[in-house]
């Protein structure tokens, strides 16, 4: 699960190879070298590329990368066949298109899957980026030349069924032990969630490793009981051995004021004579429930009867209610995204989950919270960054899609962090302070501004290589917020919040490493002010933390 508490490096070109001795200069003694040197001469100084050391393919390349006028799929397609030497791929046989869209900056962008005779490469996303003029701008994503000729056949030897008990079996449970039980006393309601307690899916797909990839099924296990889960398995689906396992709920003890004594406002449905906890103004609905105590989701709908949700015991699904409604209206007011798929999903939250439950979490269909022990934590749902930290891992999930370990993972829980503080909005720079240790005043789990008061690192000098916590993504995770905070105090609140998220939206992907997360930002950057002080600001935060 995602708590809140070593991937490969890559090779940056910045007009200029930046690895991690320093900057030499560029070669261009190898496959692609000529589109490399037309695309450098194009891009007149502001080119820069990073190649992943596990392929040797570029994973983020941006400049003035083409001459010609690219408009349609074909066009695509037709500059990437001119380019195959440099990407290492035949896009019409091995790139399968996915969406074209246009933003409000007039840029055009291009996204395919890479696939093997019809089955995805999972998580490998290839995206071609244009501007106004049909000018590519960038390319950014991970492919793996080597999958094409790992995989003889594309018939499984297992169903998707079989492979999805070979994940119950590799957790070492069952669907029925994780179907959960409801509190005693516990009473059906109006409006109860179509959320499952427990669900499954299975996918085929091609599972690229560094010197062998295989046919698998990418099996996703989903529940609560007897804890938080959003495992992610990939089953070998010829002889369905456990290539890749990881548990990838997403859990957060995070900061807020909490509602005690504090008055909030917010929409409810009046419905049989009761207000419930239903906001129906907000993209698919915001709804809250209570566990009374016990595992099941969602559980009961709150109600009042007469609309005054005053009791004690009715706190902690109004903070819930309220933050949701804040977070919603953060990305729908800031980015016009309509809730976290963009699509208009319904915001289900749950609270007083478990007795004493240290923790709260979204599970990868909703939110849930703990009432704390009132001692490590005061109950969870008051704090608005935690829910903005969680929802945010939901935003990822449905854009960029970084990957749960290592440094993607680290840079996933940054993410989470970085748009929890720009959600909560003051400006303090600390993750949990309000609703952590409530009798140690100024406690808090992690500061963005000085990562190693709280024992993360600050620079890739300290990365820490680790097989703990799916590779130490709530510890490395310090990096990256290091860069942030010195990006946001350089260029300020508004411009930081357009570029993170342009950056997450639009260029990260899967796989990214630190380095491509730098290239992201500084993308990001250019395409909304140019390449001027805010450019060299972003350029200058990573430096500082080491990444090139």
């Amino acid at each position: 699960m995602k708590k809140w508490v070593s991937g490969s490096f890559a090779t940056v070109i910045a007009a200029a190879t930046i690895g991690m001795g320093g900057i030499t200069p560029a070669s261009a003694a190898t496959a692609g070298d000529n589109a490399l040197k037309d695309m450098k001469s194009m891009s007149k100084g502001h080119f820069q590329m990073v190649t992943s050391k596990e392929n040797n393919v570029p994973t983020f390349v941006s400049g003035k990368l083409s001459k010609e006028k690219i408009t349609s799929v074909a066009d695509v397609k037709n500059y990437l066949k001119k380019k195959s030497d440099l990407f290492k791929m035949d896009p019409g046989k091995d790139l399968t298109f996915k969406k074209k869209t246009t933003d409000k900056l007039g840029m055009t962008h291009y996204e395919f899957q890479q696939t093997v005779k019809g089955v995805p490469v999972d998580d490998a996303i290839f995206t071609v980026h244009t501007n106004k003029a049909g000018e590519v701008t960038s390319v950014t994503g991970q492919v793996y030349p080597k999958a094409t000729q790992a995989v003889d056949s594309v018939k499984a030897g297992l169903s998707k069924d079989e492979a999805v008990q070979k994940a119950w079996q590799h957790i070492d449970l069952t669907k029925k032990q994780t179907l959960g039980a409801k509190a005693d006393g516990q009473k059906s309601l109006a409006f109860k969630s179509n959320v499952e307690n427990t669900a499954e899916k299975s996918k085929l797909v091609v599972y690229p490793e560094k010197d062998k990839s295989a046919l698998a099924y990418h099996v996703e296990l989903q529940f609560i009981k007897p804890y938080p889960a959003n495992w992610q398995i990939i089953v070998d689906a010829n002889d369905g051995h456990i290539i890749q396992a990881t548990n990838a709920a997403s859990d957060a003890t995070g900061s807020g004021t909490g509602v005690l004594g504090k008055k909030l406002t917010f929409n409810t449905t009046l419905n049989n004579g009761a207000y419930v906890l239903v906001d129906q103004s907000r993209g698919g609905g915001v709804e809250t429930y209570s566990a009374n105590n016990g595992s099941s989701l969602p559980g009961d709908l709150v109600s009042d009867a007469d609309n005054s949700f005053t009791d004690k015991g009715q706190a902690a699904a109004v903070s819930a209610h309220y933050n949701i409604e804040k977070v919603y209206d953060y990305y729908k007011n800031n980015f016009n995204r309509n809730s976290y798929d963009n699509k208009g999903a319904t915001l289900k939250s749950t609270v007083h989950y478990g007795n004493d439950y240290n923790n709260a979490f979204w599970n990868g269909q909703q939110m849930v919270y703990g009432d704390g022990d009132g001692r490590t934590f005061i109950p969870l749902s008051g704090s608005l960054d935690v829910t903005g930290h969680e929802l945010t891992h939901a935003v990822t999930e449905y854009t960029a899609g970084l990957q749960y370990r290592s440094q993607p993972g680290a840079l996933n829980e940054s993410m989470s962090d970085v748009f929890g503080n720009f959600i909560e909005g003051n400006h303090d720079y600390l993750v949990g302070e309000d609703v952590y240790t409530p009798n140690t005043p100024g406690d808090a789990l992690r500061s963005m501004s000085d990562p190693t008061k709280y024992g993360q690192p600050d620079n890739m000098s300290d990365y820490v290589h680790t097989g703990q916590d799916n590779g130490g993504v709530h510890t490395n995770s310090g990096i990256p917020n290091k860069a942030a905070y010195l990006t946001i105090e350089s260029v300020g609140w508004d411009k930081a919040q357009k570029i993170y998220y342009r950056a997450l939206t639009t260029y990260l992907s899967p796989r990214s490493q630190f380095s491509d997360a730098r290239a992201a930002l500084l993308q990001a950057t250019s395409d909304l002010y140019g390449q001027g002080a805010e450019y060299n600001a972003v350029a200058s935060a990573w430096d500082q933390v080491g990444v090139k």
